[in-house]
């Protein structure tokens, strides 16, 4: 079973013509005419490749094609992902779609919990990706860390770090927050020194809590996208 792809290009183009019409209220725009046709076609054609690719060795190990084509949220995960895969030129965002689709196999996530994933490759930045995955893979290091400008330069003395922009680590902070991903010490201050947590008990504040916590969520995200 190879993925669609100029097929499903087409209609995306189509539908999203139909949008570009109803934003300009149907008036003509040589831009959309100009940008739209393209849609990253030779990049979107290489994943499709990539997945089909990826979906016959792993036919070979775990999941027959005629199971796959009988899997009704696997084609639901494939569909989202090929949307996504078609909005953006991002080489890197590429992979980590196709690492998701090919995770989902054997894995205990429910169905909600994938999709949320995958719309989440979409929702954020490289940045975001990226600077996740140091704070998880540097979780301890930072842990005694009291300044933030302390916390952003362990972290950048990882080769990850070059993919997130200077000056946005407290926006991608606040980001990562509000989805869920991490938990930041209520009393946070950037650049003074502060204390770890903002969570009291009868002994006072507990020294040991991160600074910034990675949640299971966040964990189970970065699991999900970025492990082969």
């Amino acid at each position: 079973m190879r993925p669609p792809r100029k097929d499903f290009a087409d209609q995306t183009h189509e539908y999203s013509r139909d949008v570009a019409k109803a934003i300009t209220l149907g008036l003509a725009n040589p831009l959309v005419d100009f940008v739209l046709p393209s849609f990253h076609q030779k990049r979107f054609e290489e994943w499709c490749e990539n997945v089909f690719q990826a979906l016959m060795k792993l036919s070979e190990e775990k999941i027959s094609l005629d199971d796959l084509q009988e899997n009704e949220e696997f084609i639901s995960l494939l569909k989202e992902s090929m949307v996504i895969a078609s909005k953006t030129h991002q080489e890197e965002k590429h992979e980590f779609l196709k690492r998701a689709l090919l995770n989902q196999f054997g894995s205990h996530y429910s169905f909600d919990e994938k999709i949320i994933f995958t719309r989440l490759i979409d929702s954020l930045t490289l940045g975001h990706i990226y600077l996740l995955q140091l704070l998880l893979n540097y979780s301890e290091e930072i842990k005694g860390l009291k300044k933030f400008s302390e916390i952003v330069e362990k972290l950048k003395n990882d080769e990850l770090s070059h993919h997130i922009p200077e000056n946005t680590y407290r926006m991608l902070l606040n980001d990562l927050e509000r989805s869920n991903l991490i938990e930041l010490s209520e009393s946070i201050e950037y650049e003074i020194n502060v204390s770890q947590a903002a969570v009291m008990s009868l002994g006072g504040e507990n020294p040991d809590l991160p600074y910034i916590l990675i949640t299971e969520f966040g964990s189970a995200f970065v699991e999900y996208v970025m492990n082969n």
